[in-house]
């Protein structure tokens, strides 16, 4: 065999290398991305549950804390729809409103 035919076979086999490393690649991230937000659904329910523990007991509901309610449907419902990355991005943002419930509740506090 002469090297330019070696040559051109190292390079097919390289290239098949890369685009076989590459793919898997890809389904790594696509794995990462379908799982649902376990974890970020956890955090969001607490954070609720503290913020209408909180606002039960001072007798008043912030807007944040309907806000947050509402961000958690929205992501139980994503869930349900296998919509995961929109469950996640709505859990986060329930997260945050009862966070902010939490503090405007503690500001007002009497």
């Amino acid at each position: 065999m002469s090297p330019a035919i070696d040559s051109q076979e190292m390079g097919d086999n390289a290239l098949a290398m890369n685009q076989w490393i590459a793919f898997i690649m890809c389904m790594g991230l696509v794995a990462c991305a379908t799982k649902p937000p376990i974890q970020e659904m956890a955090e969001a329910r607490l954070s609720v549950h503290i913020a209408e523990q909180q606002a039960q007991e001072f007798g008043s509901k912030p807007v944040a804390l309907q806000s947050a309610e509402r961000a958690l449907q929205a992501a139980a419902q994503a869930i349900q729809h296998k919509q995961y990355e929109h469950a996640r991005t709505e859990a986060l943002k329930a997260k945050r409103h009862a966070q902010r419930a939490v503090r405007v509740l503690q500001k007002n506090k009497p």
